[in-house]
């Protein structure tokens, strides 16, 4: 059977339930801001023009902590517009780290993460034999595995989820402005139905872009960071002889 290798897209979800997801919450207002930046703009405003700056970005690195279930998930990723990128998941013991460079896609993950792959896929004692093969080493996706991972890949496709919806960044609230990395920042929040509270933290100086989104209460709390925007993706192929060919190790499949 052949693997579908599947790299967690914990990012992805971030933006979805961080920015987008959100029940109606209650009138918009600017209550508790201290400072004349964004003068004249409404919070929603505000909101629309970060996502709209942050689209526009070139590259941008993202990070993810999540937690849900009673389980924590983490991700770290540089992604452009280019469809490069590198970085790495962690959910409990499995972790997997994960490069693309010039449209070829490198997977590395440990013994945990294959093991955890390959028995979701039913693989049984053959999937252990795998996992055993390919912890630790880089494969080479064949290009029908490696569709699976350009969402996460593709900085455009993850910058969109925040903008899939335009009605769910309405009812939101400006708080008290604050310093976030060293930079000033709004801070923008809404209050979800379920009893969540959404804050979205917007870059003060410069171009406006998404600093920080975090979603507390409720059953999956999350925390994600953009940083590093338009800074260059470094990413590199692994070595040569580093590399494993999934076909060659599985007489012709990428999992038997």
């Amino acid at each position: 059977m052949k693997a579908k290798l599947v790299v967690s897209a914990v990012a992805c979800a971030a933006l979805i339930v961080g920015v987008s997801g959100c029940a109606d919450a209650d009138a918009p207002g600017s209550a508790g801001s201290d400072k004349k930046t964004f003068d004249g703009q409404s919070p929603d405003q505000i909101a629309d023009a970060s996502v709209t700056a942050t689209k526009k970005a070139d590259s941008v690195r993202i990070r993810t902590e999540a937690t849900a279930n009673g389980r924590s998930a983490a991700s770290d990723y540089v992604v452009d517009t280019q469809g490069n990128c590198q970085g790495t998941n962690t959910q409990q013991d499995a972790k997997a780290e994960l490069r693309r460079v010039d449209s070829v896609t490198y997977l590395k993950g440990n013994q945990q993460y294959w093991e955890a792959l390959l028995k979701q896929q039913g693989s049984g004692a053959k999937g252990k034999k795998a996992a055993a093969t390919f912890q630790d080493k880089w494969v080479k996706l064949p290009p029908a595995e490696a569709k699976a991972t350009q969402a996460g890949c593709d900085k455009d496709a993850v910058i969109a989820l925040l903008d899939r919806d335009k009605s769910e960044r309405k009812g939101m609230t400006r708080a008290k402005d604050t310093e976030l990395d060293g930079k000033d920042s709004a801070v923008l929040q809404k209050k979800t139905a379920q009893g969540e509270t959404i804050t979205m933290y917007v870059a003060a100086e410069g171009e406006p872009y998404v600093l920080k989104v975090e979603q507390k209460g409720g059953k999956a709390p999350m925390t994600t960071t953009f940083s590093d925007y338009g800074k260059p993706v470094d990413a590199k192929a692994p070595p040569a002889g580093e590399v494993v060919d999934p076909q060659k190790q599985q007489g012709g499949t990428a999992a038997s």
